[in-house]
Order: structure tokens, then sequence, then C-alpha cells
């Protein structure tokens, strides 16, 4: 299977949960599949069909810090203001509130795409590349078409899991985050369960030990063992190399 790999870097990252607005603000601890999205669409510069692309990636961080921001309020204005010496009246009115945000320092993120005619998008892309606020720039150091293999004994770690694999291990964070926001109906947002996996975790079975049993997808008595896709040049470790699971922005996984 031919994919598009791309590397990027960045001095930081910041994906704020959605419905935290006043205090606080935190962070997922990777990126949610519509910061993916958006991601693309600046890189092609007009928002992509959801359902003509599918995505994984690995993504790590130095560390997670937080820093003071300021959310400019906004309200309708009521009565004047002197102008010239004259009232004018007032069409709004805002004030400055201080919160704490949570940020991710030195990224390091590497994108699969299935469509390899993006290759020249990503190369000159129509808008500025970030992972979360708009200060958020990544730097792309590698861009390539690598050729995936399947093998049913992967492990995977540093990126988010289909929600179908959390009978099989307890490994990895429950969240839900949004996986695609509609631009063309009020910006509505449709949310899906993911594992975030920061541990490594392998697919197949250790016959000699060498991997611990919470480490390892459980296996159904009688049912054949499935094979992933993996690319071949990423690190072996006990005979396996890092798989790469895709995701869907429409559809369910």
């Amino acid at each position: 299977m031919e994919v598009l790999k791309i590397v990027f870097e960045g001095i930081t990252a910041s994906f704020r949960y959605p419905h935290f607005t006043w205090g606080r603000q935190p962070t997922f601890l990777m990126p949610p599949p519509s910061t993916i999205y958006g991601l693309i669409s600046a890189a092609v510069g007009e928002w992509i069909a959801p359902d003509t692309v599918r995505f994984s990636y690995h993504f790590v961080y130095e560390r997670k810090t937080e820093d003071l921001e300021h959310v400019h309020a906004l309200t309708e204005g009521k009565g004047t203001f002197l102008y010239h010496g004259e009232k004018v009246p007032k069409n709004i009115e805002g004030k400055i509130n201080p919160l704490r945000r949570e940020f991710l320092y030195h990224p390091q993120f590497t994108l699969y795409l299935d469509r390899v005619d993006l290759r020249s998008c990503f190369l000159e892309p129509r808008f500025p590349l970030t992972l979360g606020r708009s200060q958020d720039l990544l730097v792309l150091n590698k861009l390539q078409i690598v050729e995936l293999k399947q093998s049913p004994h992967v492990y995977w770690e540093h990126t988010i899991l289909p929600w179908e694999f959390r009978p099989y291990t307890r490994m990895g964070t429950s969240v839900m985050m949004p996986r695609y926001i509609d631009t063309s109906n009020q910006r509505n947002a449709d949310f899906q369960r993911y594992i975030v996996l920061q541990q490594r975790l392998f697919s197949g079975n250790d016959n000699e030990g060498k991997i611990l049993p919470e480490h390892q997808l459980l296996r159904i008595a009688g049912k054949e063992p499935e094979e992933y896709w993996y690319d071949p040049d990423t690190p072996l470790v006990c005979d396996a190399h890092r798989g790469v699971l895709f995701h869907s922005f429409a559809k369910a996984d």
C-alpha cells in the first residue's frame, strides 16, 4: 500500500478541550482528528471532502507546560462614548480575561495519508501549517512516498487507536475528540471516542515471554490473527515494526 509520509516538528502545540472556556484550558495529549483535517485543508487551500482521505500519525513531545493567555470577551455595546467632543453610540464592548493554557513543547509529528497525490500540496502549502493555535507553526522536515506492508505482529505507540480496540486492551486513555467540524453547517462538530496511546502496545502474542501480557492485545481463542499495516522504515522492536492504523474523518472506523 503506497502512502504519503510527512514528518514535521514545531516549537509548541496546543489542542484545547472544546468545552473549557474559562479559568483554565487543558490540552489533549494527541492531535484530535479535526486538527489533522484542518492541517490537510490548509495545505490544499480549501476544505476537502471528509470522506476522500484517511490518516494515521505518530506524535511525541518533550514536555507539557502552561502559559498565561488573554481571552477577549465581547458583548453588545450600551451607552455612548466621547469622540472629538461628540457622544457616539457604542456598538461593542469588551474586557480581557487572563487564563492558564496548557501547551506541548517541541512536538515531533509523523503523518501518514492514503493520498499520495497530495504530495505537492505539502511541498507548497496554500496556508500556514499549524498544530492547534495560529502561532503553533510546523516545519516540514521530510516528505516521501512509502510502501506499507502487512503483518499480524506489529506495535503501536504515541498515537490514537480506534474505540473498537478498547475490549482488547487496558492500555491508553479513553477520550472523546472532535473528529470533523462541518464548516458548511455552522461549524457543527462530530465527536468520536478514541484511545490515546502513549505506551507501546503489540498486536501479536509473544511466545518467548519478552513482552508483558498487558502490552499485548487480548486474543480470542479460535479467532485467526488479524494482519495490520506497518511502516518498514520504523525501529524493529521484538521482531515487530510500528503499525499504521488509519482513521476516517467522516465514517465510523
